[in-house]
């Protein structure tokens, strides 16, 4: 009976290490397991948008790195605004005498717009291009769209100051050939208050804040980004100039570094010599020392201090003789001839 008690506790033992045995390699193979990424499928006329949007993109992204994944990609958006920039390009540039292409676009982006919507074409291809090497998947491009929209109604509201001042009662088509509706918004109520003059000069500062967003250029670094614009669209480094005539110091450090890739006491790491500072033969630090020791060590130094003090003492300068003093024996001197003669018969 014992034996059996034994054998079944034994069974039981080894039930129970066999279940969390099993539950540790189901929860394993579960973490094993990601999760497949779902993409979403199309079908009808939204599988054929999408297969000419992804096309389009694709040959965007072509002459750039920029790699995405197929759930990465928002290609419908950008692939929207190349086919308006299609359509813009016939009728504003193509079909300039054509009275219905005019009507349609006085009624459309030239009455929102005024005379800037010739230039419209360009401005949406450049943004779908953007757009498609720049998913809003991975990159924020709510700042772009910020500074395109500023540059849009700086553009209009200029277009308006140079214009005839035409109001929405006379119709879109008179307005068509000023600034459009957006412009007059924008500039009709500055040209009352601040004469027609502050407006354009007000639209002029618009612009360039717009264009300093769509760039993200703080105004104390548009000469360095103008300097890396041109880097990059010729591919040569700028000259440096030499800072040893002007007497001004020059530092190895880039001024403009991001602040993560400083150190985090905000020094550079420096650049190790050719030769190493520490030597070799410098003597190990000695032991430590009493206070009677010490008291000793000072004594024995103010001892040299008095020795050499009276050394320098005693080394006074020479003193001159008196005259007095001097030997008065006059002293013989022989004459040039007996002297030569001496020193002949020497010689023999």
């Amino acid at each position: 009976m014992a034996s059996g008690t034994k054998s079944s506790r034994s069974g039981s033992a080894r039930g129970g290490s066999a279940r969390p045995t099993a539950a540790r390699s189901r929860s394993s193979a579960s973490r094993a397991k990601k999760p497949a990424v779902k993409t979403r499928e199309y079908s009808g006329l939204a599988r054929l948008w999408m297969g000419m949007a992804h096309t389009v993109g694709g040959a965007a992204r072509m002459l750039g790195p920029e790699k995405f994944g197929k759930e990465e990609r928002r290609d419908g958006v950008p692939f929207a605004l190349v086919l308006l920039a299609i359509a813009g390009a016939i009728v504003q540039w193509f079909l300039v005498a054509n009275p219905i292409a005019q009507t349609i676009s006085a009624y459309t982006f030239s009455g929102m717009f005024g005379v800037i919507a010739f230039a419209l074409p360009v401005v949406m291809v450049v943004l779908a291009v953007w757009l498609f090497r720049h998913p809003s998947s991975v990159n924020d491009n709510n700042r772009i769209g910020i500074g395109v929209v500023l540059l849009l109604l700086a553009a209009s509201g200029m277009a308006y100051v140079f214009s005839t001042h035409p109001a929405p009662a006379e119709g879109l088509p008179v307005l068509a050939r000023g600034g459009g509706l957006l412009g007059w918004l924008v500039s009709g109520p500055l040209s009352v208050l601040i004469t027609p003059v502050g407006s354009g000069i007000t639209m002029g500062v618009l612009a360039l804040l717009s264009i300093l967003i769509i760039t993200k250029t703080p105004p104390n670094r548009i000469g360095s980004r103008l300097g890396e614009g041109y880097e990059y669209l010729f591919g040569g480094a700028r000259e440096v100039i030499d800072a040893g005539d002007s007497g001004e110091i020059t530092i190895d450090r880039d001024p403009h570094q991001p602040w993560w890739r400083r150190s985090r006491t905000r020094r550079e790491e420096e650049t190790p010599f050719d030769t190493p500072v520490v030597r070799d033969d410098v003597l190990a630090p000695t032991r430590d020392l009493s206070v009677d020791e010490l008291e000793a060590e000072l004594d024995n130094a103010e001892a040299a201090v008095r020795r050499f003090s009276a050394d320098d003492a005693s080394d006074s300068p020479l003193e001159v003789a008196d005259q007095d003093a001097l030997p008065t024996t006059p002293v013989n001197v022989p004459a040039p001839a007996a002297a030569a003669t001496s020193g002949e018969q020497a010689a023999r």
